[in-house]
């Protein structure tokens, strides 16, 4: 079974609502890891030899509580998924829950605001500048069809989609959507190709295709899948990185505060280039171009975490902590400020959904020995 399945069956467990044999079966889960050791005594301490549940809310707290005080104590330095699973399986039903047990109706305890300090997750939130300079707010434009640009319909499908649809009259002109810190948007282009933004990430693009080759241009994060169209390669340029395609499912992350730009391929085949080289790219593979040697490497990749944002959700996967915070400026819309000494070396591991708060992000954070404290827009962090 899935981490997911044992996370849905620990919100339940929590809840009341789990039959007995399901318990039976999360207990031996649990007890299968010794990483798993903290929650399974936490849980066995809360509901050993009681008739009634406690309240969700309660319980998640005097668990947590445990599971801090028990992880602190070995201060570890990496975080990994077996040897704190108890840790990011409550961090993922927390994010994944923690707002549904907040919205449920109690008979004695009353639903509690968000806190002051805490910061709410990005959502759908776009600027789409036309050809001639106008721009429209696309988180706060109805939906139908906005405008018509150089031979193209365009329509806000619903809550964060766009689409241009070929008219089959007038001149490409060139588009660009824009999400900001906090934001992502999709957009279907005039010829059916289907692109996911990140937060912070930009795209420059023709409002129909007439040319011998479809090209964009891509600044931040995006996730493509290219519709085929024969004679007319699609070209995505990020940054010193060229990717041609003919049709396929990839990401492209091009971040300038990062080290790399990395194109990863979940279907067909695609040509990257950089710096002087290029190479084929198949699927289940990625190309790393680094910012500093602009050298070109094509290794195995990490396909879940690649598109984690897409589907929902951050993934961790051995990451340090600047890569971590740079992530969660980006969707939380927050300055990170480090304080102290940055000595300490951390690697993290774990799937938190990008739907929580940004206090119950936090908390992987804080059971593993980092400080963190959230002032306006500031996020405080002592290493």
């Amino acid at each position: 079974m899935s981490p997911d399945y044992y996370q849905d069956l620990l919100q339940r467990y929590l809840d009341g609502t789990c039959s007995a044999q399901e318990g039976e079966e999360l207990f031996a889960w649990l007890a299968s890891d010794a990483g798993r050791k903290p929650l399974l005594e936490a849980l066995q301490r809360e509901y050993k030899g009681q008739e009634e549940p406690h309240p969700a809310g309660a319980a998640g707290d005097r668990i947590w509580a445990r599971l801090e005080q028990s992880t602190r104590a070995r201060r570890p330095l990496r975080m990994y998924w077996t040897a704190a699973a108890a840790a990011v399986l409550v961090m993922g039903v927390g994010a994944y829950t923690w707002n549904r047990y907040e919205r449920r109706p109690r008979p004695t305890v009353p639903k509690e605001p968000i806190a002051v300090q805490d910061v709410g997750p990005g959502g759908n939130k776009a600027t789409l500048t036309l050809g001639d300079g106008r721009t429209i707010v696309l988180d706060r434009a109805a939906e139908g069809q906005l405008t018509r640009q150089g031979g193209a319909g365009v329509v806000k499908t619903g809550a964060g989609q766009l689409a241009y649809t070929a008219l089959g009259t007038g001149s490409a002109l060139y588009n660009t959507i824009s999400t900001p810190r906090g934001g992502q948007y999709q957009v279907v282009l005039a010829d059916g190709t289907h692109v996911w933004l990140n937060a912070s990430s930009s795209l420059r693009f023709p409002t129909t295709f007439t040319g011998k080759e479809r090209r964009v241009v891509l600044t931040g994060e995006g996730y493509f899948e290219v519709a085929p169209r024969a004679g007319q390669p699609f070209r995505v340029t990020a940054g010193d990185m060229t990717v041609d395609v003919l049709g396929t499912h990839f990401d492209v992350m091009a971040y300038a505060d990062e080290d790399r730009t990395a194109t990863t391929l979940l279907e067909g085949s695609v040509r990257v280039s950089g710096g002087s080289t290029g190479s084929l790219v198949r699927p289940g593979q990625a190309a790393l171009l680094d910012a500093g040697t602009h050298q070109l490497q094509v290794g195995l990749a990490d396909l879940e975490g690649a598109v984690a944002w897409k589907n929902g959700y951050f993934r961790f996967d051995g990451v340090d902590l600047p890569v971590v915070m740079r992530q969660l400026s980006r969707w939380y819309d927050v300055d990170v400020v480090y304080q102290g000494h940055k000595e300490k070396t951390y690697e993290f591991v774990g799937t938190v959904a990008r739907s929580a708060n940004l206090s119950s992000v936090l908390k992987v954070l804080e059971i593993n020995g980092v400080q963190v404290k959230v002032e306006g827009k500031k996020l405080l962090v002592t290493p």
